[in-house]
């Protein structure tokens, strides 16, 4: 035992030295391998750059050639339909960005009238003024003190709406604001 303590050094690295030697020879058995795997991708990097200088398919080409023509005529199709389905004239031709004063005022009255139109067509109304909206809570409270007398109390106060937050007619009745709107 006093020997393996007086040696330990000499022996760690004599056990090192052989361990290294064992691991060279195993790797340098395993060169031959490495050497074969080198040669091969130096011989497709040779095939691969022969290839840039080399003549190019032209069936390939003339195919995604073909495979854009068809896409930039697909696309053609696809604004022809589009534009058949919009119609976009203008209130006032040359009205803007630099047009005549005159044609500015025609279409100052034009966009009115369209926006009335509009309005009409939507059946939308104006907003309520302070007077209106006040004389429909005179009439809210109104109907709420004789349902209070009568013992029928609303059990629905408040506005009805749907799922997306709209208004139903019965919330029309309930709500100030839209009765007054319908009211005009």
């Amino acid at each position: 035992m006093d020997l393996l303590k007086r040696y330990s050094f000499f022996i760690i690295c004599i056990l090192g030295a052989l361990g290294g030697g064992a691991l060279g020879v195993t790797g340098w058995q395993g060169m031959p391998a490495v050497k074969k795997a080198m040669d091969d991708a130096a011989g497709t990097y040779r095939n691969l750059d022969s290839l840039q200088s080399g003549q190019v398919n032209q069936d390939s080409i003339n195919a995604e050639q073909e495979r854009i023509d068809q896409i930039q005529g697909d696309f053609e199709k696809v604004l022809a339909a589009a534009s058949t389905l919009s119609n976009y004239e203008p209130l006032v031709p040359e009205a803007f960005p630099d047009g005549p004063p005159l044609r500015r005022v025609e279409f100052r009255t034009k966009y009115s009238e369209a926006m009335e139109a509009l309005f009409n067509k939507l059946n939308a109304g104006t907003l309520p003024t302070i007077k209106d909206i006040n004389k429909l809570k005179e009439v809210r409270e109104n109907e709420l003190a004789v349902a209070r007398e009568t013992g029928k109390a609303n059990t629905n106060a408040g506005a009805v709406r749907t799922g997306a937050n709209v208004l139903t007619a019965d919330g029309i009745r309930q709500d100030p604001i839209s009765r007054a709107a319908i009211a005009n």
